[in-house]
């Protein structure tokens, strides 16, 4: 049913860090290079706004 009405099922919100404008690094609250647990990274959403549709073969089977 979720197919033919085009739902989207909820899922958690999905993060990432924030790329520097030239996308060779991560922009940082404090200018220093990105530490390996990532204290110092700009968080952004990753928004997901589109139905994610899945083909299906059904078939009825009557007794």
């Amino acid at each position: 049913m979720q197919n033919a009405l085009l739902t989207k099922p909820a899922s958690p919100p999905t993060y990432t860090f924030e790329r520097t404008p030239d996308n060779t690094g991560y922009t940082t609250t404090d200018g220093q290079p990105l530490r390996p647990d990532g204290r110092n990274a700009v968080p952004i959403l990753l928004l997901d706004e589109d139905a994610l549709i899945v083909p299906t073969i059904g078939f009825i089977v009557e007794f």
